[in-house]
């Protein structure tokens, strides 16, 4: 029993470990399988489908990869640490495939979608 115990722990703390890698050498994951183990401040390395960029009242548009799906807000990002860099989405268009890395930061009360402060947007 103990040993199960110590596997199914290994694991958490591995997953959690890989979800939560970010930068150019760590592999994005989808959407729905980032927010499983998010929580608020984690940086995220998520890819998806881009919709709604340009549609929405917000410099923001939703990245949609396997059923789940985010907000991602490119601009107008400030909070008491104060304002976050712009991220430059030019060139971009709904249906193009997307890696977006950016901080977790909660869910929209809106929308119910969670939401992610982008620090990078690449194509995939």
């Amino acid at each position: 029993m103990r040993r199960i115990v110590i596997v199914v722990l290994s694991l958490l703390v591995v997953s959690g470990c890989v979800l939560r890698a970010t930068g150019d050498d760590a592999d994005p994951v989808v959407v729905g399988t980032a927010l499983q183990t998010a929580v608020v401040g984690d940086e995220l390395h998520v890819y998806g489908d881009i919709s709604l960029l340009g549609d929405l009242f917000c410099p923001c548009f939703h990245l949609t990869s396997e059923g789940g799906t985010v907000v991602v807000w490119y601009d107008l990002m400030v909070d008491d640490r104060g304002e976050a860099p712009a991220v430059d989405v030019e060139g971009f268009r709904n249906g193009d495939e997307a890696v977006v890395t950016g901080e977790y930061r909660s869910t929209d009360p809106g929308t119910g979608f969670p939401v992610i402060w982008a620090e990078a947007v690449n194509p995939r």
